[in-house]
């Protein structure tokens, strides 16, 4: 058990730690429960503080007949400013620079299924939105491994109904499986041993070809 006094208290020390990061990797993805529903998204994280951010996404289109056509996605901000980068099932590339990682953020979180908006509450206080210490009647449940790594259970409410429940490494803190019954999907995470080093050049934007 946690050495916290109640689910909420390490909610709050999670997002302390996200905060206090130097540097994230991740991969991971978000898919339905149904598995009779498309939907599967693929994504990247990196994170160098104190404020470059790089989240890549894709997914392939929902129609059986066009899945091999892919929607690629990157949200970030390079030092200077926010970016969303899209193209769209073979369609032209478009780049726009919203003016805050908050806007680029939502902007990104439904057609990434709302993975960026997961990493970027954690990671950026500047994101605004629901976020795990929106839930109410947080409660500690059953601890479990999630791909191995021995992991503290904390589910709630969600403010519009439904129950959500987060895994988070029990020795790292850091979130591994996200399951939300009110939109029926679930994200996972994987971590590596030891982040690599970062540069500000990784999260420069991705550029328009002519």
């Amino acid at each position: 058990m946690p050495l916290h006094p109640n689910a909420r208290a390490y909610l709050e020390a999670v997002h302390a730690h996200h905060r206090a990061l130097p540097a994230y990797i991740d991969t991971g993805l978000s898919r339905p429960l149904n598995p009779r529903r498309p939907g599967v998204c693929r994504f990247e994280t990196r994170y160098l503080a104190p404020g470059y951010f790089r989240f890549a996404f894709e997914r392939a289109h929902p129609h059986p007949s066009l899945k091999h056509k892919v929607s690629r996605s990157v949200v970030g901000h390079d030092g200077d400013s926010a970016f969303l980068h899209t193209q769209h099932f073979g369609a032209p590339a478009t780049l726009s620079r919203p003016g805050s990682l908050d806007l680029a953020v939502a902007m990104a979180t439904g057609i990434s299924s709302g993975t960026a908006h997961t990493i970027g509450a954690l990671l950026f206080a500047e994101v605004g939105g629901w976020g795990l210490l929106d839930l109410r009647r947080l409660r500690f449940r059953r601890h479990r491994r999630v791909a191995g790594v021995r992991c503290v259970c904390v589910s709630g409410i969600h403010p519009r109904g439904g129950r959500v429940t987060a895994w988070f490494g029990a020795e790292d803190m850091l979130l591994r499986r996200l399951l939300d019954s009110r939109s029926g999907s679930e994200e996972r995470r994987v971590i590596p041993q030891g982040v690599p080093a970062l540069t500000p050049s990784e999260f420069v934007a991705p550029g328009i070809a002519p």
